[in-house]
């Protein structure tokens, strides 16, 4: 039998032998484990944010410490919750073009990561030269003032960027349209005469 951190399992008789090397990893702390998780804890404070240590595996290092099992179950890499946001607010996007319905926003919600695919959503349908049903867009509209508001109470600063952008844009669009209907010709009217 053994018996290696949370798990008790059945050693093969294979693997039983007397050429074993055992290797020695420190002093007495390895005994008091109150002492072990002050010492990872005191890791942790002093190497946070330095760049040249990596944050996750020292943020799993305490959980160790603390209860093994804990890393399964608390820790979770930053660059895939962000992908996983992404990812969400694509399929809420899917959702709200076919059911004309609005998707309510979750405080779990990144919401500069949603704000920012709902950015990539509209530029790609204008590259496409793909107009979006204009009940879906408002309702999509809706979505992302949603996420807007809710960013101003965590980061106004960042929130008011966003929406000092898409009024840029706005006003950008409707000049460009100005611009284009007199090139086209108001409908109805006989084009001008061209000089002789």
């Amino acid at each position: 039998m053994y018996r290696y951190a949370e798990e008790t399992g059945q050693m093969v008789p294979e693997g039983i032998h007397a050429e074993y090397s055992i290797e020695p990893k420190g002093g007495l702390d390895f005994i008091n484990r109150q002492f072990a998780l002050q010492k990872s804890v005191a890791r942790m404070q002093m190497f946070q944010n330095n760049p040249f240590v990596n944050q996750g595996e020292l943020v799993k290092s305490v959980l160790e410490q603390d209860d093994p099992s804990l890393v399964r179950r608390l820790f979770q890499d930053p660059q895939a919750a962000s992908g996983d946001q992404a990812e969400d607010q694509a399929t809420e996007i899917a959702t709200m073009l076919a059911t004309g319905f609005p998707v309510a926003i979750k405080p779990s919600d990144d919401h500069k990561a949603h704000i920012s695919v709902l950015f990539a959503f509209n530029q790609a349908a204008q590259a496409r030269q793909q107009p979006v049903d204009q009940a879906a867009m408002q309702v999509l509209m809706a979505h992302l003032q949603q996420h807007l508001a809710a960013l101003e109470k965590i980061d106004p600063n960042t929130s008011r960027a966003i929406q000092k952008q898409l009024r840029d844009a706005a006003k950008a669009s409707v000049q460009q349209q100005a611009q284009q209907l007199p090139a086209q010709g108001v409908p109805g009217q006989a084009p001008a005469p061209m000089p002789a």
